[in-house]
């Protein structure tokens, strides 16, 4: 993908899935130019944007993405609001492929809520992440994504990052951008995508080749977008997500297999 792809925000542009898949070729000496909107508006009714989902709850909205037939990967501070005197979200829906107003998959309530103690009880953002466990297979009518982990720098991936954000017009519709890891730690990676409140909850993913290792031909999550920028360095001058470790794959199996 040309870095001119990216150097502006251009509404109605749909970067094509071959043009997703050369960012593999993007490397970590390839700067973005900061201070300029890179998110491209996604019309939802084509995959895989269809697979990511508008949540709404009482109060407010996140980002998720089916990875399974009836679950959605989301942030931990979308289904809980962290640390032991915090509670679960309420109302809680999910409407695939949303689109400023238009419903095209219907939505569905939230059966069960899935976190760790780690934001529930400890409030830690390194173990910001939940999962929407729904009542019905929607994921069969718009797809889910693959999910993945390696225990390896993910320095240098690309990073794509789609969602609702709440800084543009029309009102909850669908933007994408793309940029690459640029800083790796055990439970986080950073990077340079744009970003508003709204998309937190939003996977961090790669559309992967044929033949790739881990996870395969098709969007394939590593990370799940939660902050933007605070604290010290990379924090400061990074969004960052939560990194799906060994533990956090398990965990997302065992919540994609319960009943």
């Amino acid at each position: 993908m040309t870095k001119e792809l990216f150097s502006e925000s251009q509404e109605g542009y749909i970067p094509s899935r071959e043009e997703l898949r050369a960012l593999k070729a993007v490397t970590s000496g390839q700067e973005t130019v900061l201070g300029v909107d890179t998110r491209f508006r996604t019309y939802t009714t084509t995959y895989p944007a269809r697979a990511i989902a508008l949540i709404t709850f009482t109060g407010g909205w996140c980002t998720g993405t089916f990875y399974g037939p009836n679950v959605v990967l989301t942030a931990g501070h979308c289904v809980h609001s962290g640390g032991s005197s915090g509670t679960w979200k309420r109302n809680v829906r999910v409407w695939p492929g949303y689109n400023a107003g238009s419903a095209p998959y219907g939505s569905y309530a939230a059966r069960r809520l899935h976190s760790v103690t780690g934001w529930t009880v400890n409030k830690n953002e390194r173990y910001d992440y939940g999962v929407i466990k729904l009542s019905t297979n929607a994921g069969n009518t718009v797809g889910w994504f693959g999910y993945w982990w390696q225990a390896a720098s993910l320095t240098g991936l690309p990073a794509i990052i789609a969602g609702y954000p709440g800084d543009k017009s029309p009102t909850q519709s669908q933007w994408l951008s793309a940029d690459l890891v640029r800083v790796t730690e055990n439970r986080q990676v950073f990077y340079k995508n744009d970003s508003a409140g709204g998309m937190s909850g939003s996977a961090v993913w790669q559309d992967r080749p044929a033949g790739s290792a881990f996870c395969t031909n098709g969007p394939c999550i590593y990370a799940i977008h939660a902050y933007g920028l605070h604290g010290i360095a990379p924090h400061s001058n990074h969004n960052h997500g939560t990194r799906i470790t060994q533990a956090v794959y398990n965990n997302l199996v065992a919540w994609k297999n319960a009943r």
